[in-house]
């Protein structure tokens, strides 16, 4: 036996006559975890004892064993799980509990950052089941955070969560409510994750606390940071309680607009409009597991506290000062003479000290500016910039219009009709003669930034540093000696240039040489603006930094919120904006004061036409600003606005998420780009007219006149649907997440009852019947009002189908190859272990294709690989002039000729992956991520091969 360690335990102690001590694990301020081994079960168990010195404290030890109590009251996958408690010989308390390998996830996104969505959505999910259950069982919480939820791996090397230490939790009995760590009028819980219910120490805390923590636990997992923050407990009760939650789009520019909204309602005040219930969130989440984008992080989010009223320096400073003896961000707020100051009395003193000290802040007026008309805001209007394209293999974009495009994070108008854009992946785009084409620059990496350096020179700068010149068809790389990403240019001659960027950087460029300027601020620079020799730029915090090409210097902007633009009309003051519908004026003396405005909005970008400042936001709209009013133009669609130009005679140019462009005219937007931007992951034709299902309930159908691209049709559902198919010549039905099958007619929709909860990837149908496949090896058969699942023989997922409901083949993970027939399920044996992604069935034959470009022949009596290597490859369906063309990762397309040849073709999707090949008698369609939608007429209907 091991020496005694401090908690008087030793290595290889036989606790309670069954469990096993080795080494210790881990300490807080109430127990002990040691690693142990269950000599009754022979398995590796974890076990929790209370330190002995808190024994004959009576709270704490009832807490303890009442964790106990609840963590056996819940069995559940996503719980973990207790074996066994008691007393040991020496009268400690403890419990025993599965061992868990892994991190819990506070040191997981301590390591990783913000996380993909799909990612923490995974995450979410699990967590929401795991909470469905406790709630289930009459217990709420109380006390969830990332330290409480521990992270696992299974052998695929996929993570699942498990909740733990339910030490604050609360049993609700019918009328009654048991506390497990409290008395009336204090508060629970981790200060961050408090609901505004908890912070206010309210007795009816309901399981809706808990699903608002869960909701700043994924605002942390996708921004890195709390929705509230503040060095001071008491502070942090008041914006928990009084100010509006951030939105996520302010943070992350891949989150989708349903999450954000989704995101809203779980970090609302008034519990009455969170989800009701973790089971229910659990479903309004699982949509978004399928988001797997890189995180596109907006700069700035990396902040020590979120905006306040009460941050700004005033009176309140010595409130501040008074209250510090209660800044215990991790404690309950305490009581004093015998009765507890009410955590809602503190908020209602501190929100009217924080509006009186707004009030009365110090900091001298500033000269207010030339006072500007207003437009009257006007509804926005479409007006195509051109029609659809057509690409080198005679496909021709149905959507989006005019053509699929990267989201663009920067605009530079170069003279009437002549406009520059750059954006994701490399990508500088030049709409000029009424064409746009993609220039060349010789980099992947995203550019955040373009500029006109003279007529036909560009420039172009983004992430690690990256710089580039471009002159017509050449292009060269521009060394900047910085690692840093660069946000932001300003062109002060044709050779000579500032750049800056995150950490601080403030670059001058001359020539072929460039020099770094030290800003002595550490924060990210994010926007610039010059005017002769000044040069202002903005950023995180609300730094301000002037520059007059001797000395840097630091202006004092009155905000802390994050500033991501500022710009000025050729003769009147600068203006900058930022988060949360902050809008600043700089007047002649350099004095910052705040324009008034309506908006919540985040501004992105600013420029200056007629007068007026116009600023993008982060929710479509654009702010039209005079002086110190401003008013908003709605644009109709809620994706981000991230760069702005203006130009005499030029007019007004917007771009944004997902390619999206528009201009801007005196009183409203005009809407350049049209069809919808949600991935599609299969299309086929209803009445005549072409319908495309796809992420987040996605169902859209092509316009009438074939040059407005995809609107959308109501959807019944928020949950991805993977695959759609005929049902007759009126009637389509589409399959998706949690087993949902919808019928589509162009009239409406209708949800069929559905015989399986599992994930449903794809259909094929035939005279009102259908055929389902989907995750663990589900097949769902019949017709609408008598569906029945069933599995195939080792369940594995099931992601593609072609044929009829009565002859089909499927395929699969792992090389799964299935044969169905109207009773039937045979699995296929060949020597594939690829992941399998589309089929398509010719006759005896069929042709699976999936990673690594595999592409596999399947015969009735054998089949074999045919080609490997390359791009994923995502779904397979006949080629337009014979043959069978195969498409998938970025856009990537093989075709597959009758003579079984292969040939690469350029397919040109503007880089967007592919997931579907549609043909009827007369024309191809290809659907993917972006919306793309692409259409070429069939030239050969394939034969036999």
């Amino acid at each position: 036996m091991g020496a005694e360690d401090e908690n008087g335990r030793r290595t290889g102690e036989l606790l309670a006559g069954r469990h096993r001590l080795g080494r210790l694990l881990g300490e807080g301020g109430f127990g002990v975890v040691y690693e142990a081994f269950d000599e009754q079960t022979g398995r590796p168990v974890a076990v929790k004892l209370l330190h002995p010195h808190l024994i004959d404290v009576r709270e704490v030890a009832s807490r303890f064993r009442r964790e106990a109590a609840v963590m056996l009251a819940v069995r559940h996958p996503n719980v973990v799980e207790v074996l066994d408690g008691g007393v040991a010989d020496d009268g400690t308390l403890f419990f025993a509990m599965e061992r868990l390998e892994g991190q819990d996830l506070a040191a997981y996104l301590e390591a990783e950052g913000p996380l993909r969505v799909g990612v923490a959505m995974s995450i979410a999910v699990e967590l929401s089941d795991a909470l469905a259950a406790v709630h289930d069982a009459g217990i709420v919480h109380r006390d969830l955070k990332p330290d409480n939820v521990f992270l696992v791996e299974d052998g695929s090397g996929a993570k699942h969560v498990k909740l733990l230490d339910f030490g604050v939790a609360k049993v609700v009995d019918g009328s009654s409510a048991v506390s497990m760590a409290t008395r009336t009028g204090t508060t629970i819980g981790t200060a961050y994750y408090m609901s505004p219910e908890q912070a206010q120490a309210r007795k009816d805390v309901d399981a809706r606390a808990d699903i608002y923590a869960l909701g700043v636990m994924i605002f942390r997992m996708l921004s890195g940071v709390h929705p509230f923050e503040d060095d001071s407990y008491p502070l942090l009760v008041v914006k928990i309680c009084t100010e509006p939650p951030p939105s996520i789009l302010s943070y992350r520019a891949d989150v989708p607009p349903d999450l954000a909204r989704l995101l809203d309602s779980l970090l609302a005040k008034d519990r009455a409009v969170r989800p009701a219930s973790a089971a229910m969130l659990a479903r309004k989440l699982a949509p978004f597991i399928t988001v797997m984008d890189e995180p596109r992080l907006l700069a700035g989010t990396d902040r020590s506290a979120m905006p306040s009223a009460l941050r700004i320096e005033s009176p309140l400073a010595h409130a501040r000062t008074m209250l510090s003896e209660l800044d215990e961000p991790l404690a309950p707020i305490p009581k004093r003479r015998g009765g507890a100051i009410a955590a809602a009395a503190i908020v209602a003193v501190l929100a009217l000290a924080g509006i009186v000290a707004y009030a009365t802040r110090t900091t001298p007026a500033a000269p207010a500016p030339a006072r500007v008309s207003l437009p009257r805001p006007a509804a926005p209007i479409q007006q195509n910039l051109f029609g659809a394209a057509t690409n080198a293999e005679g496909y021709r974009f149905l959507n989006p219009i005019p053509r699929a495009l990267p989201s663009f994070y920067a605009v530079s108008i170069g003279g009437p009709g002549v406009v520059a854009y750059a954006g994701r992946a490399g990508a500088v785009f030049l709409y000029a003669g009424h064409e746009l084409r993609r220039l060349e620059t010789g980099t992947d990496a995203t550019l955040h930034a373009v500029a006109w350096t003279g007529t036909e020179d560009l420039i172009a700068a983004g992430d690690e540093g990256t710089l580039v010149a471009i002159h017509g068809p050449s292009h060269r790389a521009v060394e900047t000696h910085v690692e840093h990403t660069i946000r932001a240019v300003a062109v002060l001659a044709p050779r000579e240039w500032v750049l800056v960027g995150d950490r601080g950087t403030l670059v001058r460029v001359f020539g072929e040489r460039a020099s770094a300027i030290d800003t002595g601020v550490e924060e990210d620079l994010l926007a610039i603006a010059s005017r002769g020799d000044d040069v202002f730029a903005v950023g995180g915090a609300g730094v301000v930094v002037h520059w007059d090409r001797r000395a840097v210097t630091r202006e004092t902007s009155g905000t802390s919120r994050v500033l991501r633009a500022i710009g000025a009309c050729p003769h009147g003051d600068f203006y900058a904006v930022g988060d949360e519908g902050t809008v600043l004026h700089r007047a002649a003396d350099g004095v910052w004061g705040p324009v008034a405005t309506r908006s919540r909005e985040t501004f992105n970008a600013l420029t200056c036409r007629d007068g007026r400042m116009l600023a993008a936001g982060a929710q479509g709209g654009v702010l039209v600003i005079g002086g110190l009013q401003s008013v908003r133009l709605d644009s109709g669609d809620d994706r981000p606005f991230y760069g702005i130009d203006a130009m005499t005679n030029a007019g007004v140019w917007a771009v944004g998420a997902g390619g999206r462009l528009a201009g801007v005219g005196p009183d409203r937007v005009l809407r350049l780009t049209s069809g919808v931007t949600e991935t599609l992951f299969d299309v086929v034709q209803v009445s005549g007219v072409w319908v495309a299902v796809g992420a987040g309930g996605t169902i859209a159908r092509a316009s009438n006149d074939g040059q407005s691209g995809f609107t959308k049709l109501d959807s019944p559902l928020a949950s991805g649907f993977g695959g759609v198919a005929s049902l007759d010549d009126a009637n389509a039905v589409a399959v998706g997440d949690l087993g949902a099958i919808v019928g589509i007619a162009l009239r409406g929709t209708r949800i069929f009852a559905s015989p399986t909860q599992e994930n449903l990837r794809d259909v094929v149908a035939l005279d009102g019947s259908l055929l389902a496949v989907g995750a663990e090896g589900t097949i769902v058969r019949g017709s609408e009002g008598a569906l029945v699942a069933s599995r195939v023989e080792g369940r594995p997922m099931l992601r593609a189908v072609d044929g009829t409901p009565s002859a089909a083949v499927a395929v699969g993970d792992a090389g799964a190859i299935v044969r169905i027939g109207s009773t039937s399920s045979d699995v296929v044996s060949c020597d594939v272990t690829t992941h399998l992604r589309g089929v398509v069935v010719d006759g005896d034959e069929a042709f699976a294709v999936g990673d690594g470009g595999v592409v596999v022949h399947i015969t009735r009596d054998a089949c074999a690989v045919e080609q490997r290597g390359g791009a994923d490859l995502y779904a397979i369906g006949p080629a337009a002039d014979g043959g069978f063309l195969a498409v998938g990762e970025d856009g990537a397309a093989i075709r597959r000729t009758p003579d079984g040849a292969y040939e690469t073709l350029t397919i040109d999707s503007g880089g967007y992956d592919l997931f579907a090949v549609h043909a009827d008698p007369r024309e191809v369609l290809i659907v993917g991520a972006g919306g793309v939608v692409l259409r070429r007429t069939r030239l050969v209907v394939p034969s036999r091969h």
